[in-house]
Parts: C-alpha cells; sequence; structure tokens
C-alpha cells in the first residue's frame, strides 16, 4: 500500500520535495480484477466499480493528477503480479 499512499499524497497536497511511487496502484478500477488478489477492492471499498463508480475515481490518484507539483519518480516491475503495468 505504500505505493498507493504515495501516488495518493501528492495528489493531495504540495507539502513534499519529491517523491517515488513504487509499484502504486493510481486507478482503482483498472486494477479491479488485473491483480492476483480477487475482490481485492470491493472488499475495501465496500462495492463493485459498475455500482459506486464515483467512489472509485473518488480515491484513485490519477484522476487528481492535475494538482500534482511534487516530482515523482514511478517505478514499476515488469513481473509484478500484484501491480500489473501493462
Amino acid at each position: 500500500m505504500g505505493g498507493y499512499m504515495a501516488a495518493w499524497a501528492i495528489t493531495q497536497t504540495d507539502q513534499f520535495k519529491g517523491a517515488i511511487v513504487i509499484d502504486g496502484i493510481t486507478d482503482l478500477i483498472s486494477n479491479d480484477g488485473t491483480h492476483d488478489i480477487p475482490y481485492d477492492e470491493p472488499d475495501n471499498l465496500g462495492a463493485e466499480y459498475w455500482d459506486a463508480y464515483s467512489l472509485y475515481t473518488s480515491r484513485s490518484p490519477v484522476y487528481h493528477v492535475r494538482s500534482v507539483k511534487t516530482p515523482t519518480l514511478i517505478v514499476s516491475g515488469q513481473e509484478d503480479a500484484r501491480v500489473p503495468n501493462g
């Protein structure tokens, strides 16, 4: 969850001088069903994304990217089964 929290934090404040997002989930909708933990998002958020679309988007860092002012390094591993990276 550290990668997600780094991505989330930089969309909510500009108090950091820099950030590193390592294997962070940035879009809860695209992550749902594409990783190796079935029902992870619905269990944590209490609903499937098609029933609570705005809940998923409001908590996905990618939908708040316009507010990012922090220089950020994004790192992802090609063989990471937890956070698919296409």
